[in-house]
């Protein structure tokens, strides 16, 4: 879709902006009313979407149950939640009893027990796939085409009702206000009053448009709308990652950070022409391939693969940022720059985005009541600490637990365990298992360890631990 040229959606009316939140869903009623409407589209919709349920534990133990809705996103009952949904900085051991109840109509329905498989995030879609055998699994989403909407037509997102009502389908109506096709292909809402993210969209026809996402909308103009709109990833951006569900993405890193427009303002004030247009970086990461290729701060990017970035404004910002994620990880590209005036090219390798902390290998001390994973570089990133810093995150910290009374707190980076210095990496770890191991066999009622902690390690510290191994902290 992308690229495609815009089908004639137009902004709504003024009229409509100051009292879309109030009378979008009576609006909907009515139309949908007159062609049988919701009773003709509940069932026709209902096959195609599932209810999933499963726990998450939390770093303190508790486990929350959570109850989803999906879509049958392809063959063998594969189904499509939303990425908040599975948090990236908790592990996949994290997400258990994973369940997908199918609906084959209103009065029948199977469970079976289910698997991650795989996700998007530039999608914000995870996806499910059975774990055990099912005679015969629903048929896959019948897409529709959101980009012939017109404006003023009403749509249906279905949604679950609160645990009272025993989380229940329904249907929330609102109206399409504009397709977008630049930077990306995105339908825009009505409000949606009771949707929640990753709920299915579906057209008058009950053919299925997109879910809700949290795209924001590429323009201030549509922030005149007296309620938020709603905002939706249509069906034929999702169909690929549907269609190949199984295909791991590699997520291009350029290392770049706080990008904004060149508007006419910016331009003028830095002596550059009338109808200049490129995209301003704000920072460049530490150790990353923009680092590498020889950018700077300030530079201002007017070409990338090729392509005239026309970035004047916010929009063309986003999309210089969406075509940063098209590219391939370790394929080389030419970057055209103005800097200090002057135009130069580089050639930047985009490299693979850098472990986030779901991903990072951990380890859990029951008997010190402590969990560390490995320092990952947004770490370091965020704490504005060199690259080569060495340690463990520490990512929990039981409560009553002997380093806790002794000062060790969640965020702090583990460097040292009485005589032993931590490592990089996953050989940290394995240090930090060897140096609890010690402190158990010799049974030590006091020990040290240190670490890093504020910006720049400003506020490192030693925490003077006192254990009492005559009783186990549980019983504490």
């Amino acid at each position: 879709m992308a690229g495609r040229t815009a089908h004639g959606l137009g902004i709504l009316a003024a009229a409509m902006a100051a009292s879309a939140a109030c009378a979008a869903a009576a609006r909907a009623g009515e139309a949908a009313a007159e062609g049988g409407g919701i009773r003709e589209i509940f069932p026709k919709a209902i096959p195609s979407v599932a209810m999933t349920t499963f726990y998450v534990e939390q770093e303190n133990g508790a486990k929350n149950k959570v109850h989803a809705i999906g879509v049958i996103a392809g063959a063998g009952g594969i189904v499509a939640i939303h990425n908040s949904l599975f948090p990236k900085h908790l592990p996949l051991e994290r997400f258990s009893d994973i369940r997908v109840k199918y609906r084959l109509d209103l009065s029948d329905s199977r469970e079976v027990r289910a698997e991650y498989l795989n996700r998007d995030d530039d999608l914000q879609a995870v996806l499910l796939k059975p774990s055990e055998k099912y005679d015969e699994f629903p048929r896959p989403v019948e897409p529709g085409n959101p980009a012939s909407l017109q404006a003023g037509e009403p749509v249906f997102a279905l949604a679950l009702l609160p645990e009272s009502y025993g989380f229940f389908p329904t249907f929330c109506t609102g109206f399409a206000v504009r397709w977008i096709d630049k930077p990306k292909d995105l339908l825009v809402l009505t409000p949606l009053l009771g949707a929640q993210a990753g709920s299915p969209v579906f057209d008058a026809g009950g053919r299925f448009l997109g879910v809700v996402c949290f795209d924001p909308l590429p323009s201030k103009s549509y922030r005149s709308f007296g309620a938020p709109l709603t905002t939706v990833m249509p069906a034929g951006r999702l169909a690929g990652f549907f269609e190949n569900p199984t295909e791991k993405k590699k997520r291009p890193w350029l290392g770049l950070a706080h990008l904004q427009p060149l508007t006419q303002e910016l331009a003028k004030a830095t002596g550059l022409p009338d109808g200049s247009a490129g995209v301003i970086v704000g920072q460049i990461l530490p150790g990353g391939p923009a680092e590498a290729a020889g950018m700077k701060a300030k530079d201002i990017i007017i070409r990338l693969a090729g392509e005239k970035l026309e970035a004047k404004d916010e929009n063309g910002v986003r999309a210089c940022q969406e075509r940063m994620k098209e590219l391939r990880v370790g394929e080389p590209v030419e970057m055209a720059l103005l800097r200090d005036g002057k135009e130069t090219t580089i050639r930047i390798v985009p490299a693979e985005w850098p472990k986030e902390a779901g991903e990072a290998p951990r380890y859990e001390d029951k008997t010190l009541g402590i969990v560390v994973r490995e320092l990952l570089y947004w770490d370091k990133l965020e704490n504005l600490l060199p690259m080569d810093t060495k340690g463990l995150f520490v990512q929990y910290i039981k409560p009553g637990s002997w380093p806790q009374l002794g000062g060790l707190s969640s965020g702090d980076i583990l460097q040292k365990v009485d005589d032993v210095a931590l490592g990089a990496g996953p050989d940290a770890i394995e240090q930090f298992k060897k140096a609890a191991a010690d402190l158990k066999r010799e049974k030590k009622k006091k020990f040290v360890m240190f670490v890093s902690r504020g910006l720049r390690g400003e506020n490192s510290t030693y925490i003077n631990v006192e254990a009492d191994w005559d009783k186990a902290p549980e019983e504490r």
